[in-house]
């Protein structure tokens, strides 16, 4: 990443959003307002569906003997997230929430979308100071190059209403801890508690608990958490589980003068309680949002690691260092003077959606799991153009309904923050051959659908220094957000390594100075005196992250496609709908580079599906039709369910 920082204080110069016809802004309405309703359409609350939204607990619950009538208590959702590796704020502070500009709207519908979920973010080391000497030595001062506009910052909150969990699980985990804090611990953790599924629980026992039912594997680790998938080959796919394990900080009081190498190393990778309740509420509001990720519940953990998680720990670490990279940053768990019975977790439940975006996009570089034979045509799981096609659109998709229900800004939608899952799939040339009969299929049935043929579904992950506005304990709008002017940092990466690097500060640019590739140096002044922050809604951020997503699809991507079209109907009109496709992938990449900025007109990702419907890229069926899919597959299975039972209750 690149230097300084951009943040202002006078109207920004901007350029005239894309100008459309009034039946195309309507179109767009539609498409983007009415996706939730459509979503409460599929029937995604009937009985069995809601399992995926589900703790683990619960599901261990009902393999246990209990009365048949027993029911599952409904409540609200919320959601928290995986703390990348541009998280460093969380252990400097808390995500600030502010009142929104004239906002007394009520509180966004809570829906429940069952594929989505979280997994594991991109792992990259950003240079920090030590959590633990800024806590020690209060003498000790951040120093920037230039001092920028400071945001007023609210006292920190009282929590909001707290989430109800989907089940009572407080009599699962045998047995609940009610230890006689000391009163400045009880004081530390105690924002934490209103949001809690599970009363404080010692580690060993949420481990034992667990281990008899699920397989618990470390997937990755964060900056600020490890990641374990839970699952068990005895129950639904849609149990499974991810697990993102914080380590919180002490009480200032409790920590020692003298910390050993190990304790200090676990100081720095901690984060406070109160950034975990500002992830919570942040992330409760997404959690409405299609194609963003769905939270099940929020433990509060004490003491060492159980068993089961030294053991995922060390299996992970030790694959790591067999494939030559660094292993883990955290402490041993399995080593006792690593970690003290004192030792506080958050544990953040959700669902699995798959892999991140970064993880398979590797994986097919390297051309793991397809035979010499199949050529470089992957594209996104083995569907070649037609997978980057799905994933894009699926992104701004899902950006846009952020923009328009929240004033959501991820600010860090690197590819690490975005995962796929697929119902299906294989090498290149089976998966293309596969979605050839799925076109010819559609085709007889009159329908030509634009997006969603490869069936692959995209959740957006990990809003630790997003923007949103969120709703507090009294029904009114506050703004959470990061004041990313506290953290040079996060724009000092080199971008010679990597291009992410290089996204921050031009989304900085593009925030206060409506020009990703100005000189921040030369406009110093011109930000200095603008009154724009950190905290307003600057959408623009979406469009450069948007820039990048796409870049990075198409970085290894082969643009011809195939001309070995033969007499077969499918594989024929299959091609010459990836030609269609490689046509329009074109020109969005380069009505995306920054330097076509100025004429290219978009500042949102709202503005981009504006110009998709305008110039019939997709259409507005497009936009509800992988949700309407959704639907059938699970009206479908349902269907089948019944027929099943009829037949075995005839013989």
């Amino acid at each position: 990443m690149a230097p300084q920082q951009v943040y202002g204080k006078r109207p920004r110069i901007r350029k005239a959003r894309l100008p459309v016809d009034d039946s195309v802004a309507f179109a767009v309405d539609t498409a983007l307002d009415n996706v939730t309703t459509s979503i409460s359409r599929l029937g995604l609350h009937e009985e069995k569906a809601p399992e995926s939204d589900r703790p683990v607990l619960a599901s261990i619950s009902d393999n246990k003997k209990k009365p048949a009538t027993r029911k599952r208590s409904d409540g609200r959702k919320t959601v928290s997230q995986a703390h990348t590796d541009s998280s460093r704020c969380e252990a400097k502070g808390t995500h600030t929430t502010a009142p929104a500009a004239g906002s007394d709207a009520s509180s966004p519908e809570i829906l429940r979308q069952t594929s989505s979920a979280d997994t594991a973010p991109k792992r990259t080391k950003v240079p920090r100071e030590s959590v633990y000497a800024d806590q020690t030595d209060p003498s000790r001062t951040k120093t920037t190059k230039k001092t920028l506009p400071s945001t007023d910052h609210a006292q920190d909150q009282p929590p909001a209403e707290p989430p109800q969990p989907l089940q009572n699980t407080s009599n699962l985990i045998p047995p609940p801890l009610q230890p006689d804090l000391p009163p400045n611990t009880a004081a530390h953790i105690a924002p934490l508690l209103p949001y809690l599924t599970t009363p404080l629980t010692p580690f060993t026992s949420f481990s034992t608990t667990l281990s008899p039912h699920f397989n618990i594997t470390k997937i990755a680790e964060a900056s600020f958490s490890q990641v374990f998938l839970l699952s068990s080959p005895s129950l639904p796919s849609s149990t499974r589980s991810v697990l993102k394990l914080i380590p919180l900080l002490p009480p200032l009081r409790t920590i020692t003068a003298r910390p050993t190498k190990a304790q200090r190393c676990l100081l720095d990778l901690s984060s406070s309680p109160g950034a975990v309740v500002s992830e919570v509420r942040l992330l409760s509001t997404l959690t409405s949002v299609p194609g963003f990720t769905t939270f099940r519940a929020l433990h509060l953990l004490s003491g060492r690691p159980g068993q089961a998680f030294v053991q995922a720990c060390r299996a992970w670490n030790k694959v790591e260092k067999e494939q030559g990279r660094e292993g883990s940053w955290f402490p041993d768990p399995g080593r006792k003077g690593n970690y003290g019975e004192g030792q506080l977790w958050a544990v953040v439940e959700m669902g699995d959606a798959g892999m991140d975006l970064e993880r398979l996009l590797m994986r097919e570089e390297r051309g793991e799991g397809e035979t010499e034979k199949v050529e470089k045509r992957r594209g996104v799981l083995g569907y070649g153009i037609m997978g980057i096609w799905d994933v894009f659109w699926q992104v701004v998709l899902a950006a846009g309904k952020g923009e328009v229900a929240c004033k959501w800004e991820s600010r860090d939608l690197h590819c690490g923050n975005i995962c796929v899952k697929e119902r299906g799939g294989g090498s290149d040339k089976e998966s293309r051959k596969e979605l050839a009969a799925r076109m010819a299929k559609d085709e007889r049935k009159g329908r030509r659908r634009k997006l969603g043929l490869t069936g692959l579904e995209v959740t957006i992950i990990d809003y630790t220094i997003s923007r949103a506005e969120v709703v507090n304990e009294l029904g009114k709008k506050e703004v959470a957000f990061i004041d990313l002017a506290e953290d040079e940092s996060l724009f000092l990466g080199d971008g010679s390594v990597e291009y992410q690097y290089d996204i921050y500060r031009y989304m900085r640019a593009a925030a206060f100075l409506d020009d990703p590739l100005a000189d921040v140096d030369a406009r110093w002044n011109e930000i200095e005196g603008s009154g724009d922050t950190w905290k307003d809604f600057h959408p623009e951020t979406n469009v450069v992250w948007l820039h990048f997503v796409l870049f990075k699809l198409l970085e290894n991507c082969q643009w011809s496609a195939m001309d070995d079209a033969d007499d077969n109907f499918e594989h024929g009109l299959f091609v010459q709908r990836e030609q269609e496709v490689e046509a329009i992938l074109r020109k969005l990449h380069d009505l995306l580079k920054l330097e076509n900025w100025a004429a290219s007109g978009i500042r949102s990702a709202e503005d981009l599906v504006t110009m998709a419907l305008k110039e019939q890229w997709l259409d507005v069926d497009d936009v509800l039709g992988l949700l309407d899919e959704k639907g059938d597959r699970t009206k479908s299975k349902q269907a089948q369910s019944k027929k099943k039972k009829v037949t075995t209750s005839q013989s």
